[in-house]
């Protein structure tokens, strides 16, 4: 979980709890059962919008990992294309093919 998020709804469950546990405080501050069940269905729905966010980081995390390494897979091969194509063709033709170098 984001810490900040899991901070936020650790502390709900411990002041949903406390106020479960003495009534009487809850009671005195003017809070019926009906605040306390949303605070709790809010933090509840907030902790599995949270798990369902670290897993899709994660996704993301793996899905850059997968496409840096095939940025630096086409980044050498295509190094090494332009690079038989400099050593074969005449100059003036290299901006026909996209490369733009000037010799």
């Amino acid at each position: 979980m984001s810490k900040v998020i899991s901070d936020q709804v650790a502390k709900a469950e411990m002041l949903i709890s406390g106020l479960k546990k003495y009534s009487d405080i809850a009671k005195s501050a003017g809070l019926d059962t009906k605040v306390l069940a949303e605070l709790e269905t809010d933090s509840l729905a907030l902790g599995k919008e949270n798990v369902e966010l670290e897993r899709l980081m994660s996704e993301a995390k793996a899905a850059s990992r997968n496409a840096n390494k095939k940025l630096a897979d086409l980044r050498s091969k295509f190094q090494a294309v332009k690079k038989q194509v400099k050593l074969g063709t005449d100059p003036s033709k290299w901006g026909l093919v996209g490369i733009m170098d000037k010799k």
